[in-house]
C-alpha cells in the first residue's frame, strides 16, 4: 500500500508518499502556489508512476486545506482523511484548550513518542519554532512557542528603514562589522542560545532526562551549533502521519 502524507503548514506544505513504513520521495509546495499541484506532482512523482491509495493530512492553514482535498479527489482518486477531522489523535492532551495546539504539533510528538518510547521534547523550526513536551507514558503536556528564524528576519526589513533582508547562515565568529552581517550572526547565535537555555528549562521541569528531537528546514542550521545537540529528525510529522494512520487501522 502506498500512502502519501501532506504537512500543510503556514509557509510550505511538505509531501512524503510511503511505502510500508519505509519514507519514498518527499517534496515542498509553497503554500501560495498550492493551486499549481498538478505540476508539482507531474515534475516529482509522475514519472515514476506513484498513485498512492490512501492520503492523510495534517494542516494548520484553513484556507490551503480545502484546495489541497479537492486536488487529491480529483487527482488521485480517493478521499483525504484529515487529522483531527476523520483521524483521531492518538494521545492524551493535558492542555487548558486542546484544540488550540497544532496538529502539527501533535503529530510530531506523538511520532517522537513512538521512537523514544519514553518521555521526550520536540523542537520544530518552520515559521515558528515550537518546543512540544511529551510524558515518559506518551501524554502530550503543552510546550512553548516563538517566532521562527526567517519571520525574525522578515521582521527587522519590514520594521526597520534601512535594514536588509538576508537569509541566516552559519558562522565561525559572533562579532558583525556591518549590517547584513550583525543581523546574521544576531539572529544565529540568538538562536542557537535560546534553544540551548529553553530545552535546559523544559527538562529541569520535567524532570529527569528527556530526550531532544527537532525536526524542520532549520533544524540542522541551529542544532549544529547548540550544546544540547537533539537528534534531527527530517520527517518526524510525516512520520506521524504514518503512524497515526496505522493506528487508527487497528
Amino acid at each position: 500500500m502506498l500512502l502519501l502524507t501532506v504537512d500543510i503548514g503556514n509557509t510550505n506544505a511538505t509531501l512524503g508518499v510511503w511505502r510500508g513504513d519505509r519514507l519514498g520521495p518527499t517534496w515542498k509546495v509553497a503554500v501560495q502556489h498550492i493551486d499549481e499541484l498538478d505540476e508539482c506532482w507531474e515534475s516529482e512523482a509522475g514519472g515514476s508512476g506513484l498513485k498512492p491509495d490512501a492520503t492523510v493530512v495534517a494542516s494548520v492553514n484553513p484556507k490551503v486545506t480545502g484546495t489541497l482535498l479537492a486536488w487529491v479527489e480529483r487527482r488521485l482518486g480517493h478521499r483525504a482523511r484529515v487529522f483531527r477531522e476523520d483521524l483521531p489523535v492518538p494521545m492524551s492532551v493535558r492542555c487548558d484548550r486542546p484544540e488550540e495546539v497544532g496538529a502539527d504539533r501533535l503529530v510530531g510528538a506523538y511520532a517522537a513518542w513512538r521512537r523514544t518510547r519514553g518521555a521526550c521534547i520536540v523542537v520544530d523550526f518552520g515559521t515558528a519554532i515550537t518546543f512540544d513536551v511529551v510524558s515518559p507514558e506518551g501524554a502530550y503536556e503543552g510546550g512553548l512557542i516563538v517566532p521562527g528564524i526567517r519571520l525574525s528576519a522578515l521582521t527587522l526589513f519590514h520594521a526597520t528603514a534601512l535594514l536588509p533582508y538576508i537569509d541566516v547562515r552559519a558562522r565561525e565568529g559572533v562579532v558583525g562589522r556591518n549590517s547584513a552581517d550583525a543581523i546574521n550572526n544576531g539572529i544565529y547565535w540568538g538562536f542557537i542560545g535560546l534553544v540551548d537555555s529553553l530545552l535546559d528549562r523544559l527538562a529541569a521541569e520535567m524532570g529527569g532526562s528527556p530526550r531532544l528531537l527537532a525536526t524542520g528546514g532549520d533544524a540542522p542550521l541551529i542544532v549544529a551549533g547548540t550544546r544540547s545537540r537533539p537528534e534531527v529528525v527530517p520527517h518526524l510529522t510525516l512520520e506521524g502521519l504514518r503512524l497515526c494512520a496505522e493506528e487508527s487501522r487497528t
